[in-house]
């Protein structure tokens, strides 16, 4: 594998990883109510948020 191919291949990653990211960030605040307590779970409390 070239250093030309590899460095093309790295670059076309860049986009992708920003997409999901954005992707990912919109779905978790588009969700209702506070995206803190759904991750938690039932282990949610407004101390453990800190």
């Amino acid at each position: 594998m070239s250093l030309a191919l590899l460095l093309r291949r790295i670059l076309s990653l860049l986009p992708v990883l920003i997409g999901v990211t954005v992707l990912v960030f919109g779905l978790i605040h588009l969700t209702p109510g506070d995206p803190v307590q759904l991750i938690m779970g039932t282990d949610y409390t407004p101390r453990a948020r800190r």
